[in-house]
């Protein structure tokens, strides 16, 4: 499976939200590339599994896509992949 085009920047800004109440996950964390909002290291694959969740009611498994598509996925997006891992 590959990333759901279903997918939205407001699917993405609710999975941000979402993901800064839960919280940092080490067994979910990069080790290249993360997403910065207001100071706070994503990691980018968790993000686009929690927007799937609300753009098409089931959440992405690590397996089902890799970062690199995370990646070019958000920046089509508008939002921009910064350089660094969130562990």
């Amino acid at each position: 499976m590959s990333i759901p085009k279903q997918i939205q920047p407001i699917h993405i800004a609710k999975a941000i939200k979402d993901l800064k109440k839960e919280g940092y996950d080490p067994k979910r964390g990069s080790t290249i590339y993360c997403l910065y909002v207001e100071g706070i290291a994503l990691e980018m694959k968790r993000v686009i599994s929690q927007a799937s969740f609300h753009a098409i009611g089931k959440k992405l498994q690590p397996n089902e896509f890799d970062a690199s598509e995370a990646k070019k996925f958000l920046e089509k997006l508008g939002f921009k992949a910064n350089l660094g891992a969130t562990k």
